[in-house]
């Protein structure tokens, strides 16, 4: 990984770095030429323990991100080695051992940190996504893929996972595709798709809409929903947010109607047991819901959309979310949610 110095990232958890640029993945060599895919590294991460932003007198650990901050791992890793002795079940800095021994190259020592922690911390999803990023820097985009996924699993609005999911199913794609170019070097379809996928990563412009390969869906009439529905709407998302931030598990839970799906094939009964813990572990939640607008399709179905701020004392955020919600009886319920790209 490149020793580059590592700045801080806006509008992320208190102790989150990113490094300045993607990491690169190892090349991959098709038939058009050399691929490189970015994936997105996390440096520092522990939501549920105290920030290492903090002085060093307050913190121990806040002089050893200082040295990696500035790519001096050897003097990092030193220091570390006292630490851990002392606290050998300290988790940021067990954390914090597992990316200095990632940036020094010593991958298989920090995948077995990382891999210790999601099993420690199954909630948090920084460590999978760190093992995403060196399961791929292996070549293993299977196991990248899996840890991503339950990253996701375990936090449905991180972005970061998300960019880093996409970035292995295009390396996943163009792999495909260029053994479909090695069987036949004819297949003209299969040498416009990668590359398609080729220009996703060497060019900072999206793709045009007019290299989509499936045709797109008919779009489904919307219109706004009358007044007195669109105030329900409006009353319904102001009080399921009300209830995250009163920490109300069974009042929040019961915002979600019954045919409610869990993102990522998550059974109802995981997806409430995740919900309930991340009620209860913050010691506060503010949620705040800001420019909603709600549509109504011609099956009845209202989606809101609105930007959600999200604080606690230990993350915060602000992400673009979409509710889609059912009448049932005199109560609009949650039949989806999800997390809306910037």
């Amino acid at each position: 990984m490149p020793k580059g110095k590592m700045t801080k990232a806006t509008q992320q958890r208190p102790s989150e770095y990113f490094s300045p640029n993607h990491q690169p993945l190892r090349p991959f060599r098709s038939a058009a030429g050399v691929m490189e895919i970015p994936m997105r590294y996390l440096l520092l991460i522990f939501s549920l323990f105290f920030t290492l932003a903090t002085a060093a007198s307050e913190n121990p650990l806040a002089s050893v991100r200082a040295l990696v901050d500035n790519g001096q791992y050897k003097a990092a890793a030193s220091q570390l080695e006292s630490h851990l002795k002392q606290q050998p079940n300290d988790p940021q800095g067990r954390f914090l051992q597992g990316v200095v021994l990632a940036e020094q190259g010593k991958t298989s020592q920090a995948i077995e940190i990382f891999s210790a922690l999601t099993k420690e911390y199954p909630e948090l999803p920084e460590p999978h996504n760190n093992l995403a990023v060196l399961f791929a820097a292996q070549g293993d985009y299977v196991r990248a893929r899996d840890a991503l996924l339950v990253s996701i699993n375990t936090h449905p609005s991180y972005a970061t996972a998300h960019e880093n999911l996409g970035d292995i199913y295009a390396r996943m794609a163009g792999m495909a595709y260029d053994k479909a170019l090695h069987l036949d070097r004819k297949n003209k379809t299969a040498k416009a798709k990668l590359g398609l996928v080729r220009n996703l990563f060497s060019s900072p412009s999206p793709m045009p809409s007019s290299t989509a390969i499936v045709a797109a869906a008919k779009p489904t009439k919307i219109a706004p929903p009358p007044a007195a529905d669109t105030e329900k709407l409006m009353a319904a998302v102001q009080a399921w947010a009300t209830a995250w931030s009163q920490r109300d598990v069974d009042a929040y839970l019961g915002f979600y109607s019954a045919h409610f799906k869990p993102a990522n094939g998550r059974s109802r009964r995981t997806w409430k047991k995740q919900r309930a813990r991340r009620l209860r572990a913050p010691a506060f939640i503010e949620i705040k819901v800001r420019q909603l607008q709600a549509t109504l399709n011609a099956s009845g179905e209202a989606e809101v959309r609105f930007v959600q701020e999200y604080h606690s004392d230990s993350y915060h955020d602000r992400i673009w979310k979409i509710l889609n919600l059912v009448r049932e009886g005199d109560r609009w319920l949650i039949s989806g949610e999800y997390t809306k790209p910037r």
